[in-house]
């Protein structure tokens, strides 16, 4: 969290919101009632009904990994990499959507297709 701090990115963390294992079904209308962003590397969450009503229900702004095997500085550091582009799609579009954060930090807008 030392990159994420460094470069002034304000964020809030899973766990000291939700213990862990917390179903999905409950921390994303979490997220959407308080409008935040949420990243993951749970690529599953596109892909479950639940999950994805939620998302949509709650107008949920979603990125997600695409290497769900990336932790700590590495992730940090694509994360940084990404968010001039997550910015403009954010932008570009409104809520609820979902968006992909590459290996190389490039954003790929899932849902809605452009």
């Amino acid at each position: 969290m030392a990159a994420l701090d460094a470069a002034l990115i304000k964020y809030e963390l899973h766990c000291n919101h939700f213990d862990p294992g917390t179903d999905d079904r409950v921390w994303i209308p979490f997220a959407g009632d308080k409008g935040w962003l949420v990243v993951t590397t749970d690529d599953r969450i596109r892909r479950r009904a639940l999950e994805k009503r939620g998302v949509l229900r709650k107008k949920v702004r979603l990125f997600i990994f695409t290497d769900n095997n990336t932790f700590g500085v590495v992730m940090a550091q694509r994360l940084i990499t990404a968010i001039p582009e997550m910015k403009a799609l954010i932008y570009k579009q409104p809520p609820p959507l979902m968006a992909s954060i590459t290996k190389t930090g490039n954003v790929v807008q899932l849902w809605p297709k452009n």
